[in-house]
């Protein structure tokens, strides 16, 4: 199952936010030119030293014009808008 269908769906949605190139399998970057965010799957090695991906506290603030909020990962990650 695609990255985009799970995860980057709901971002999309929740932000009115852009697929921005292409999506694939393990990776969906979610944005514009002016800021975005990469979704990965979590079994993708990083580009371009082939790292794991790691699970960090993360709080994003996204400007838009409604105010949504999302916890992820047991709320490890925070997505909201203002």
């Amino acid at each position: 199952m695609r990255v985009r269908d799970l995860l980057a769906r709901k971002l999309i949605n929740a932000f009115q936010l852009n697929l921005w190139g292409e999506d694939g399998q393990q990776f969906a970057p979610l944005g514009d030119a002016e800021g975005a965010l990469i979704v990965v799957d979590k079994h993708r090695p990083w580009f371009p030293d082939g790292r794991a991906p790691s699970l960090f506290d993360t709080r994003v603030i996204i400007e838009g014009k409604d105010s949504v909020s999302i916890l992820l990962q047991d709320d490890l990650y925070e997505i909201k808008s203002t």
